[in-house]
């Protein structure tokens, strides 16, 4: 995937007959695809925009505030609480 320039590129194309002054764009970029895709998600149905949560709470059922990227963090602590064996005071 990495950028790669060849500054004899036409003459190294046209040995196999391939005039690159005639070709046409058909296809999208990688680029282009991950911007449509950007632009099309629905951020609503991760965030859960407009629904009316009931608030959770008791045992069993405690999570954690997150600071940006620290749900990665929250998440492998919830896991670990969940393990018995490791959620179990000695």
């Amino acid at each position: 995937n990495d950028l790669v320039t060849d500054a004899n590129l036409k003459d190294h194309l046209s040995h196999w007959g391939i005039d690159i002054m005639k070709q046409t764009k058909t296809d999208k970029t990688m680029a282009e695809l991950t911007l449509d895709l950007n632009q099309s998600f629905e951020f609503d149905k991760v965030t859960e925009a407009g629904k009316d949560l009931q608030a959770v709470s008791g045992a069993g059922r405690i999570g954690l505030s997150n600071l940006g990227n620290s749900c990665y963090i929250a998440s492998i602590l919830q896991l670990l609480a969940s393990i018995d064996d490791v959620a179990a005071p000695n």
